[in-house]
């Protein structure tokens, strides 16, 4: 069966949400709460004429950008030791509790200290029932100025993150110059 631009969008969740440290360990971050979003932006390189002064008369196709953002929900239960915080993910720079407040050491690649971030559809859901089942994002970061709002209390929260996706090579041929940024598992 072909599958169409349609059947690649993410449907209605909800969806489990795993984050891989760059270090390799998991952590299961909880459910998401709400929508999830998947931006793509395309990249062009104008051609311009000089007879036609500032007008583009063609554009290089020169790559894309990738964002998502996702409402982390965040509650008690299981212990905060058995999931992850949120803070693991948008925090990369510093991994620690005492250390949110410093800006951890600067001029570091982004690439390296980005994670792997799954979305798994919950059993009988939308998602689960018309797919993907996965999507896997090889690398994503904290956006660059994304302004992280958080809520200080008891109750539980709902936390909105924007992530840069950031990509990989296809394969590792010198010859491609594709780029990959995620992977769906369909039913």
């Amino acid at each position: 069966m072909a599958i169409t631009w349609e059947d690649r969008s993410l449907p209605h969740g909800p969806y489990y949400v795993s984050y891989t440290r760059p270090s390799g360990s998991s952590l299961f971050m909880g459910i998401t709460e709400g929508v999830i979003r998947h931006e793509v932006t395309y990249s062009g390189i104008p051609i311009r004429g000089t007879m036609w002064g500032d007008s583009v008369i063609d554009e290089i196709y020169a790559g894309q950008q990738h964002f998502l953002s996702i409402n982390f929900k965040e509650w008690m239960e299981p212990a905060p030791s058995a999931q992850g915080r949120t803070l693991d993910v948008f925090n990369p720079f510093e991994l620690t509790q005492d250390k949110f407040g410093e800006t951890g050491v600067i001029g570091r690649s982004k690439w390296k200290l980005a994670g792997g971030l799954v979305l798994t559809a919950v059993a009988n859901s939308p998602a689960y029932e018309v797919g993907p089942i996965t999507r896997t994002y090889y690398k994503i970061i904290i956006a660059t100025d994304f302004s992280l709002l958080t809520t200080f209390g008891v109750a539980e929260r709902n936390v909105p993150v924007t992530f840069r996706v950031l990509p990989q090579a296809e394969s590792n041929s010198m010859t491609s110059s594709k780029l990959q940024y995620f992977v769906d598992t369909h039913p």
